[in-house]
């Protein structure tokens, strides 16, 4: 595994932190988060739940001993 970024991976983390700066900034001027906060993170999961699968997905299964 390289220890650089690629830049897929650094989208990603740029996504995220858009997400999470338009979820703090909303906050911040309508003073209302319920559904705010629900949809951020649930897109933040979204994204690190198919990044963690799709890794998984490509990577070869360890046979048991």
């Amino acid at each position: 595994m390289s220890n650089s970024l690629n830049s897929a991976t650094l989208a990603i983390i740029t996504a995220i932190l858009s997400i999470t700066a338009m979820a703090i900034t909303y906050f911040a001027v309508i003073k209302q988060d319920g559904t705010v906060f629900a949809t951020a993170t649930t897109t933040i999961g979204t994204i690190i739940g198919y990044l963690l699968g799709r890794q998984r997905s490509t990577q070869p299964e360890k046979e048991a001993d």
